[in-house]
């Protein structure tokens, strides 16, 4: 920003690459229509068309104009530069006794780093800059500060050190773009952050400036009926909680082939698929949709959203050429998720909301805390319920203890695609309960499935099956749970029908929590699948009905 007059100032955009550059005998062409400029090296671009001379004519018809540096082979910088005449110099943001606030900030990415300065600068502080956790907790230990500022990405890490000996200290999380809050009970703001809205922060007037997107839902869809396809239980919890406020009716299934069936048999208003399942994954599963489309446009319509754990520059183009209609990363943000039921349900199924989401009441509200998880994380990913989030801790032991025997065998194959596949659903059900560390070993041992990188797998299997064994023991010891290592010859549904005969809730909620840990075969999870179901409509008598039914017809037997 440049003043040029009392009244008038010259505003400067500027735009930086690291691409390939601009030589000097290209750079006179640059302006000019339809050019295309270093022919020989770049056979693929197609050129400028009129986008940039159609920019330079806007900005010099308000008095500025578009000017290009460039090195070649190393890239360029753009300057669009405009002329603007202002009334009042009364700055936007203003923070009182600004030369007394003491500020801290931990980011590790050089350019998010570079970005929070400048905006710190514009509203007069200049706060401490830390690269790296020790120099955060450091920096707190031998100074004192008003308030310090960290992203939701190492938030874990430095909660779990943080003490009262920072009481006086003002924690706000940055919220990355596309997240909900995982720390209702800490100061969050939404990046990237505006000047006004750190002002704010820093006037103490508003210290949580995050607006959850769960605790106001302003459609519900009772009407819709929606698909979740996903080969980890975990993660099909995870997202059908997170629907529960919009009251569809949801369909489950696990695998792409059973996807297939019931699109056939149903009609639904929209299907998230997964991405990474093994045997058909979701964009085969997706291919096979639209197909039946020659005869039904339905097929060919169904909105179809890709379930993914890595959402990547570049792969929601892969996606929309594959068939898919959108696509929701996970873990999943409960703001995207209302972006895509808004877009893609039919107008006419979605009936404004009344009023405000209804608080959990009851015990089952208290904090949990398990080593090796961050529960806030996780709780806010649950959709803030308590006990939605320990039933998916649940079925998370569950998961895991599935498929613990499946990665040393996987190792060793030839072909390391269901190795990597079976990292992969783990990598997305251990960030969607909050094991983020766990997470991340995830992924570095999925990237060397997929490079076929043998010496990381062989040093490092062994560590990440010894984690995910010590994370099922924690989690099983917070929840108390009974025993992990239970099948399904030794389940016990003597206690749970007591509890219904006895329409004791909560004994019936603990009874099915405990369940959902243990490693059972496909009829016992489809039994305790259909309990559950008549559970949730409060049909007691039919629950203990078909208890009956399984005590009659015993494991062995395959009537259950």
């Amino acid at each position: 920003m440049k003043r040029l007059g009392p009244d008038t100032l010259k505003l400067f955009f500027i735009v930086e690459d690291s691409g390939i550059g601009i030589s000097d005998g290209d750079m006179k062409q640059l302006f000019k229509e339809f050019t295309r400029v270093d022919r020989e090296t770049n056979r693929g671009i197609e050129g400028v068309g009129l986008g940039l001379t159609i920019a330079n004519s806007f900005c010099r018809a308000m008095g500025g104009e578009i000017t290009v540096e460039s090195t070649y082979g190393k890239g360029s910088t753009f300057t669009a530069a405009v002329v603007q005449r202002f009334e009042d110099e009364t700055p936007l943001a203003q923070v009182q006794d600004s030369g007394t606030k003491r500020v801290l900030v931990y980011e590790r990415r050089p350019k998010h780093a570079a970005t929070l300065l400048e905006a710190f600068w514009s509203i007069g502080i200049h706060p401490a800059m830390a690269g790296e956790l020790e120099d955060f907790m450091t920096g707190l230990e031998g100074a004192k500060y008003d308030y310090a500022f960290v992203s939701s990405t190492y938030a874990a890490e430095c909660i779990s050190r943080w003490n009262r000996v920072f009481s006086s200290t003002q924690l706000i999380i940055m919220i990355e773009l596309g997240e909900t809050s995982a720390y209702r009970d800490t100061g969050s703001v939404h990046m990237p952050i505006y000047s006004g809205v750190l002002a704010n922060v820093l006037n103490d007037s508003n210290t949580t400036a995050l607006t959850h997107g769960d605790e106001w839902i302003s459609f519900i869809a009772p009407t819709a009926r929606a698909l979740i396809v996903d080969d980890m239980a975990t993660n099909i919890r995870v997202a059908a909680e997170l629907m529960a406020p919009y009251k569809m009716q949801i369909d489950t299934c696990i695998s792409g082939a059973e996807a297939l069936k019931l699109v056939r048999e149903n009609r639904y208003d929209i299907v998230f698929m997964d991405h990474m399942m093994p045997e058909m994954d979701g964009i085969s599963a997706t291919t096979g949709i639209r197909a039946l489309g020659e005869n039904d446009p339905y097929y060919r319509d169904l909105p179809v959203v890709m379930l993914t754990a890595n959402a990547v520059s570049g792969q929601k183009d892969l996606f929309l050429k594959s068939g898919l209609n959108d696509f929701l990363a996970k873990p999943i943000g409960v703001q995207k998720l209302d972006e895509i039921l808004r877009t893609w349900l039919p107008d006419e199924k979605q009936v404004p909301a009344s009023e405000p989401l209804a608080e959990e009441s009851g015990d089952d509200t208290a904090a949990i805390s398990i080593e090796g998880v961050d529960t806030e994380r996780g709780l806010a990913l649950a959709g803030g319920s308590m006990t939605a989030y320990k039933k998916i801790l649940a079925i998370f032991c569950g998961d895991v203890g599935e498929r613990l025997p499946r990665v040393l065998a996987e190792a060793a194959q030839a072909d390391l695609s269901p190795y990597t596949i079976t990292v992969h659903a783990i990598k997305g059900a251990a960030r969607s309960v909050g094991a983020m560390e766990t997470g991340e070993l995830a992924a570095e041992l999925e990237e060397a499935g997929k490079a076929g990188n043998r010496l990381v797998i062989a040093e490092k299997t062994g560590v990440f099956l010894e984690r995910l064994e010590l994370l099922r023991f924690r989690i099983s010891a917070a929840l108390e749970l009974r025993s992990l290592n239970s099948g399904y010859a030794s389940l016990d549904l003597g206690p749970l029908k007591e509890a219904l005969l006895a329409m004791d809730t909560e004994s019936v909620n603990t009874q099915l929590l405990s369940y959902s840990a243990l490693p059972l075969d496909s009829n016992a999870k489809t039994l305790i699948s259909e309990i559950e179901q008549y559970v949730l409509l409060f049909e007691y008598e039919k629950a203990v009905e078909r208890i009956d039914r399984r005590l009659i017809y015993p494991a062995s037997q395959s009537r259950c």
